[in-house]
């Protein structure tokens, strides 16, 4: 560490030491400020894990180190997660804010009693509990159709956070079991889930969703709709 009389100075070479305290095993570490270009050519810090943390901005790294608060392997998974989902910054932020590392892969499930290892790790990976629909706002005593509707209005926040691989496929979705007509309320694909479950009986994950934007029932009805608003601004 090199001692200066200047803030700037002092404030970046702390955060290079909070660096090193958070990956002690990656070896010479990026001056700040290299961009990712920049980084992409610097030696790579061995074969450790930790030596990740090259292959993102240094802005990533900065988030990650700020929240992780020394706890390595909460950042080495945000790193991972923030390299296979090129995550921006901002959606970065979202999933260190909404605790993500203690939510995934976290659904009770029977994968490992019905699923082959690889097959069970995969699936079990991709689960959460809770999923987080703090992006939603509706009243305090929602209703199914109100939640889905929300749900419906949000959809890409909704795929952020079901996780990566999932398609939306309908609302409603027919389907005939034997003579039985089932309808199901809202329908995602993931192509790494049927590989997952393929020719499997039965799997099944059960997760639990978190909400807390939720209005008073006399705030929400003092509201104007979406309706309500257009029609004020068309009249103007």
């Amino acid at each position: 560490m090199h001692l200066s009389t200047n803030p700037d100075s002092i404030t970046l070479n702390i955060r290079e030491l909070k660096c090193l305290e958070l990956y002690p095993n990656a070896g010479n570490l990026p001056q700040l400020g290299v961009d990712s270009e920049e980084m992409a050519n610097l030696p790579q810090a061995g074969v450790n894990s930790e030596s990740l943390v090259f292959n993102i901005p240094w802005g990533h790294n900065k988030l990650i180190i700020d929240k992780c608060k020394g706890n390595t392997d909460k950042a080495l998974f945000f790193v991972k997660e923030t390299m296979d989902n090129t995550w921006s910054r901002a959606v970065l932020m979202n999933f260190l804010d909404t605790d993500l590392y203690e939510r995934q892969g976290k659904a009770v499930t029977n994968f490992k009693k019905l699923l082959p290892p690889v097959q069970s790790d995969l699936a079990q990976e991709m689960t959460r509990d809770p999923y987080n629909f703090d992006f939603l706002t509706i009243r305090k005593n929602y209703d199914e159709k109100e939640l889905k509707d929300a749900l419906m209005e949000h959809v890409q926040s909704l795929l952020m956070e079901l996780g990566e691989g999932f398609a939306f496929v309908g609302r409603e979705y027919r389907l005939v079991v034997g003579e039985t007509e089932q309808f199901i309320d809202l329908l995602f694909y993931n192509v790494l889930a049927q590989y997952a479950v393929n020719m499997i009986n039965v799997p099944i994950g059960i997760s639990e969703y978190k909400l807390s934007n939720v209005m008073p029932e006399e705030f929400k009805s003092s509201m104007p709709t979406i309706e309500e608003i257009e029609n004020e601004l068309k009249d103007r």
